[in-house]
């Protein structure tokens, strides 16, 4: 299957895999990456020695292109663009706010492409005008950090506005998900949550099991639009009232963020989900077998060239 995404990163499949902090190491961005699609090494909640460590360890594992997931927000997100133009990935995704142009100068002077994860249109045409490689747009039904805008309303509002590759991220947990973007035009699509079930994934046991038994009732959202912290989804029923509980107090923005962290990882790193929280998208109903991560990719795709297989029988 080729689309100006798989030429741009010279992959096989259209498929990138999400950037999910604390759950997405060399192991499981090399294991994607050898599969034939694109898989990212997330730096959220991770400091510099962790992130260069993991770089390197992706190139021994794999000769295929992956990238590193970079939220901007994070006090120390230029440290971590720096080890990243040192160590070379084939591309760093940059989510949660605008790369700036001379970020984005440097990296492609050391031959790195430049992904930028977007809400709306706005942002869009932003990420376009300061010079990014590809977008990717992202819907609220994604877990983690979300805007406002679902997934179709992206696609239908910023497609016929921006001409460099959009890639679609929000829902789409199966292989029809990457055939109805294809139709609606988008070049490629970005899952993370059926990722949390791979092998190779760095989330701890327990917090894969709770992903495995959630329904799509278990997933909400949290936080406040237009804040610091921003609105999250995932699942983790006591967070949720825990949170609430802690936005009543009006604590800073900075209070609301380190609670996010230290709770998702004690879930994540720890296992400790009866109280924590577990990054997670709403599509997570038919996700309930722990795979590797090559055979999630490979299912993924036999299901998108079977719906596209099937609409062509509306012509």
């Amino acid at each position: 299957m080729e689309t100006r995404l798989t030429k741009l990163l010279n992959i096989r499949y259209p498929l990138l895999q999400g950037g999910m902090a604390l759950n997405s190491g060399a192991a499981l961005a090399a294991a994607v990456s050898n599969a034939g699609a694109a898989g990212i090494i997330a730096s959220g909640g991770r400091d510099v020695a962790w992130l260069r460590k993991e770089i390197l360890l992706a190139h021994s594992l794999t000769q295929a292109a992956f990238g590193v997931n970079i939220p901007l927000p994070m006090r120390t997100a230029s440290e971590l663009t720096a080890a990243c133009l040192e160590l070379k990935p084939r591309f760093v995704s940059f989510s949660a706010g605008k790369p700036r142009p001379d970020t984005i100068q440097k990296l492609h002077e050391q031959e790195i492409l430049v992904f930028s994860v977007v809400p709306n249109l706005r942002a869009a045409l932003g990420a376009e005008q300061a010079g990014v490689d590809a977008i990717v747009i992202e819907g609220m039904e994604s877990g983690g950090h979300v805007g406002e805008m679902t997934t179709m309303s992206l696609l239908t509002d910023v497609l016929p506005q921006v001409s460099i590759p959009i890639v679609a991220a929000g829902g789409l947990s199966d292989g029809r998900g990457l055939a109805a973007a294809l139709i609606m035009g988008a070049e490629g699509v970005q899952i993370g949550t059926a990722f949390l079930l791979a092998e190779e994934c760095d989330t701890h046991p327990q917090a894969k099991e709770a992903v495995r038994q959630a329904k799509g009732s278990d997933v909400h959202l949290v936080g406040k639009y237009g804040s610091r912290a921003g609105v999250s989804r995932g699942i983790g029923e006591k967070f949720f009232r825990d949170y609430q509980e802690l936005e009543a107090t009006h604590p800073s923005e900075q209070a609301l963020l380190d609670f996010f962290s230290h709770v998702n990882y004690r879930t994540s790193v720890l296992g400790e989900t009866e109280s924590g929280f577990m990054y997670a998208g709403q599509a997570i109903e038919q996700l309930r077998e722990i795979r590797p991560a090559a055979e999630i990719v490979k299912n993924y795709m036999q299901q998108a060239e079977q719906a596209l297989k099937r609409a062509t029988q509306f012509l």
